[in-house]
């Protein structure tokens, strides 16, 4: 025999559904997976964009292009250049660089998990 709670609970009208609060729940949940979607503009420095805000732009050659920068100029002589290296990247705007080479290679990977079909060919 059922508790006199759950017998309450049964026949109240709060916890039963209707076609009404079945179609709004359905609307909530799509609402939200949209809210949710994020718009993503995958290109490289060769086709620059000019997003609109919210709109997320990964830029294919932006780890390479940050690799360049941190690889200029340095001697041929490897632990002098390793040691040059170490102090570019010491400061505070050598964790800025490795922040946005961070950046970068997410940005890319993300791009690759879409699986576009054109976005790594070259």
């Amino acid at each position: 025999m059922p508790s006199p709670a759950f017998s309450s609970l049964a026949r109240s009208r709060v916890f039963q559904a209707t076609p009404l609060t079945t179609v709004l729940a359905v609307i909530g949940i799509v609402v939200s997976a949209t809210a949710c979607a994020e718009t993503l503009v995958v290109t490289d420095s060769r086709h620059p964009v000019v997003a609109p805000e919210g709109v997320r732009v990964i830029l294919l050659d932006e780890p390479d292009r940050i690799q360049q920068t941190l690889s200029a100029d340095l001697p041929h002589d490897p632990q002098a250049a390793a040691a040059l290296v170490q102090r570019r990247l010491g400061g505070p705007a050598g964790k800025a660089t490795l922040e946005r080479l961070r950046l970068a290679h997410q940005g890319v990977t993300d791009a690759w998990s879409l699986k576009l079909p054109r976005a790594f060919r070259r």
